[in-house]
Order: structure tokens, then C-alpha cells, then sequence
């Protein structure tokens, strides 16, 4: 039976909007006259923002979480009909920005970065590739660097069309067995390969988490009272409230404890409480869920334009960080929205018709 699952919708656009927050403060103190004291970002200075990350974990859990719930509601549908489904939904979309920030990059007001072509044609499949970055190796597309939760997920995707036709909870045990099986494999005989770095990443658990929950879920086997709804909501709320306040006691710790743990509970306390599901959340956060693809890949362009304008133009650089800050967010949020009206949806319905 189909339920409502509004509380997640709405945890989708806080999580696409938490990493919008988290790439737009990054953006800000990288800034010169910020890293050199003569103007002040009272956010990043009393904030830590770089908790917006979690947002990544949260989309995961969900991840896992919807492909358990729409496997529930269509337990006929094959493996090659699921690869379908989420080809449509993943890749047009990627492919229309990518082409974008090509596009932007041919200007003279932006100006090209050489890519290579193998680099090119990894980026457009979605296969992982190392990009450098001040000192540091990451796992990234090299025009949609946010893109890179987008390489995990098509891991995920592979490996659940595999064992769709299993139940639910052994589909879940053996996902996570293969993430364990490549993770030594790729250790032992593929060091410092960035497929290796993929399937080394803990980040990957998160799956098998949002699966479990969503077998819970489907099989009635977990519901909470009022009282432990605002339990779990608490202690997430407390966990990233400290780390808000001083992550870099938490940043030596596993990303499944620091982001990890407050994801779950927050996550789980939605899913699992029937208060949660009855709750009536405001048509502007739905709507920001509806809209949290596009906002998360349409982020990035907006700080690109935003910082070569802050380079081009004087009456930027004059402007107070924060008020910067709530610029940058604001059009962020409202090209979100414009994109998934304009762009996604009409898309979408096109891929949906012709496959």
C-alpha cells in the first residue's frame, strides 16, 4: 500500500539546500580579502558550515530507503526495467548541465579549463576519475564536481539491479557484501586507483542503511511513538547543533558516526513514526523536495557566475559577505526552482514517453 512520504520529500530539499549552504560558505572563505582578515563572514566565524555536507549522507540513506519502497510497490519490475527508470532520472538532466558549464566555460567570461577527452567521456558515463584540488585527491567529475554522489549512486543502482529479485532484507546483506568484496579487492590489488577510492568509501554503507529501513518500513516491522519521534529528532538535532557550533572535534572521526548516526535518526524518526507521516508540511518545502535534483545540480553553476562576477565586477566586492551569502542562496535556490519547472520536469515526461 502506498503511503505518504511527504517528511522525505521535504528531507530532500533540506539536504540539497544544506550542501547549496555548505559549497557557498566554502566559496566565500576562499575569498583573499577574507582569508586576510580585512572582511569579516560572521556566519563561518561563529558557524561551521561544512556540516551543510551532510546532506549528501541524507540523500543516500534516502536512496536506498526509495529504491527498497518502489520495489515494494512494483515487486514485478526487472532489473533492466529498474537501470531504465533511473537513467531517465539521472542522466538527461546531468548531461543538459554538464553541457552547460561547457558551454559557460567557452565565453571569454568564464574561459576554458583543458579537459581531456578520456576525462570528458568519464565524466558524461559517470565513472569515477581523480580531480586535484588545493593539495587533494578526489573522486569528481570534471565539469559537475557535485556530480560525484552521483558516481556512488550509479554503484548502487548496478549492483541493486543485480539482486532486485531477492528479498528485500537479502538484497540489502548481499549489496553490502559486494561493497566489502570490492572494497578488499580494490585495496589489495588496485591501490591509489580511483575505483578503488570509490569502493573504499564508508559513505557507500549508507545504502544499506536507507535498504534496511526501507524493509522495515514495507514489512510494518518498526513504528514509534510520539515520544520517540522527538527522541530521535533531538539527539540528530543535538549532534549536528555541536558540530555546528565546533566541528573540527568531530572532523577525525568516522563520517559515519559525525554524519552518518544524525542522518539515521533523523531519517528513521520520520519514516518510522505515524505522527511524522500525518504531519502537514508546508507546499514550499515539497515543493523544494520536488526541486532538490535540480537545485543540487544547478548549484554550482550559480557560485561559478557568482564568482567570476565577484572577480569582474567592483559592486560585488563591495557587498558584506553574509549579505553576499544570502544572495548566492537565495538565487540558488530560486534557479533550483526555475530549472525543475522549465527544465527537469518537461525532460523527464520527454525521456518517459520515448523509453
Amino acid at each position: 500500500m502506498k503511503r505518504n512520504l511527504d517528511s522525505i520529500q521535504c528531507l530532500r530539499g533540506f539536504a540539497a539546500v544544506a550542501v547549496a549552504l555548505h559549497h557557498a560558505s566554502i566559496q566565500i572563505e576562499e575569498l583573499a580579502p577574507f582569508k586576510d582578515g580585512t572582511k569579516t563572514f560572521w556566519i563561518a566565524q561563529h558557524f561551521s558550515t561544512y556540516v551543510g555536507a551532510i546532506g549528501v549522507d541524507i540523500f543516500f540513506l534516502i536512496s536506498g530507503f526509495i529504491m527498497a519502497y518502489t520495489t515494494y510497490l512494483k515487486p514485478e519490475m526487472t532489473g533492466t526495467e529498474f537501470l531504465q527508470r533511473r537513467f531517465v532520472r539521472i542522466y538527461p538532466l546531468y548531461w543538459f548541465f554538464s553541457f552547460v558549464v561547457i558551454g559557460l566555460q567557452l565565453t571569454p567570461w568564464i574561459g576554458w579549463n583543458a579537459v581531456s577527452l578520456t576525462d570528458s567521456i568519464k565524466a558524461f558515463i559517470l565513472y569515477p576519475e581523480f580531480v586535484h584540488y588545493s593539495g587533494m585527491t578526489f573522486v569528481r567529475p570534471v565539469f559537475l564536481a557535485q556530480g560525484w554522489t552521483l558516481i556512488y549512486e550509479v554503484l548502487f543502482y548496478l549492483l541493486f539491479a543485480t539482486f532486485i529479485s531477492f528479498s528485500p532484507l537479502r538484497r540489502a546483506g548481499l549489496i553490502t557484501a559486494v561493497f566489502g568484496v570490492l572494497a578488499l579487492t580494490g585495496t589489495l590489488l588496485f591501490p591509489g586507483r580511483p575505483e578503488t577510492a570509490l569502493v573504499t568509501d564508508s559513505i557507500l554503507l549508507e545504502f544499506s542503511l536507507g535498504l534496511i529501513i526501507g524493509w522495515a518500513f514495507t514489512t510494518n516491522r518498526v513504528r514509534i511513538t510520539r515520544p520517540w519521534l522527538a527522541v530521535g529528532l533531538s539527539v540528530s538535532a543535538a549532534i549536528l547543533g555541536a558540530e555546528l557550533l565546533c566541528f573540527d572535534h568531530f572532523r577525525e572521526t568516522p563520517r559515519l558516526l559525525h554524519f552518518g548516526l544524525p542522518s539515521l535518526l533523523l531519517v528513521g524518526s520520520l519514516i518510522f513514526s505515524p505522527v511524522a507521516e500525518n504531519w502537514h508540511y508546508p507546499r514550499f518545502l515539497k515543493l523544494l523536495g520536488d526541486a532538490s535534483y535540480s537545485i543540487y545540480l544547478t548549484h554550482t553553476i550559480v557560485l561559478l557566475l557568482f564568482h567570476t562576477g565577484y572577480i569582474r565586477l567592483g559592486f560585488m566586492r563591495a557587498l558584506p559577505y553574509d549579505l553576499y551569502f544570502g544572495l548566492l542562496i537565495t538565487v540558488i535556490i530560486a534557479s533550483g526552482l526555475i530549472s525543475y519547472f522549465l527544465v527537469e520536469k518537461p525532460l523527464l515526461n520527454l525521456c518517459r514517453r520515448r523509453s
